[in-house]
């Protein structure tokens, strides 16, 4: 077995909670001992770091704490495009790719059983999805028999994907 001398305690704005004993520890008092506490100092962090959401899905992931917190968003970085349900984090609306930014900030706030604060963000990334090729209408053509015809179907088909060929035949 081994003992400790506790000289002093300074609990500055940390927060006893569980069963304390009913006698204070004093200076004159000589073997008070009280296993029944539990000394909770440290705040809630996020273990989430990262999720992925594919681009124009408004799913997002689970926010996980590293103890019973109570996790609410923050106001900084990305946040306001976020909303945060029992834990499940969602876009309001959903993002492309292509056009908005693909890497966001978001920002929560924690509030451990406690009372202990603190604030955390993560990192949502914004995946590609390969989205269809699309096509409009070419107007009726009319070619002369023996004469050279040739039609421009440059504006008729695209690819919104950033970097992919297209490759069609008539």
């Amino acid at each position: 077995a081994s003992s400790v001398v506790v000289k002093s305690i300074t609990l500055g704005a940390a927060t006893v909670e569980g069963n304390t004993s009913a006698q204070p520890l004093a200076v004159t008092s000589v073997g008070q001992a009280d296993t029944n506490f539990v000394l909770d100092n440290t705040a809630a962090s996020l273990t989430t770091t990262a999720l992925n959401a594919a681009e124009n899905s408004t799913a997002v992931g689970s926010i996980v704490a590293s103890e019973t917190a109570t996790v609410s968003l923050g106001t900084t970085g990305d946040s306001d495009l976020f909303t945060l349900t029992e834990g499940v984090l969602t876009l309001k609306a959903g993002q492309d790719f292509e056009t908005d930014k693909t890497e966001l900030t978001v920002a929560f706030n924690l509030e451990d059983s406690a009372g202990n604060t603190s604030t955390d963000a993560i990192t949502v990334n914004i995946t590609d999805v390969n989205e269809a090729p699309t096509a409009t209408s070419i107007a009726d053509q009319t070619a002369v028999v023996d004469q050279a015809f040739s039609l421009d179907t440059t504006m008729a088909f695209s690819d919104v994907d950033a970097n992919d060929s297209l490759t069609y035949t008539i």
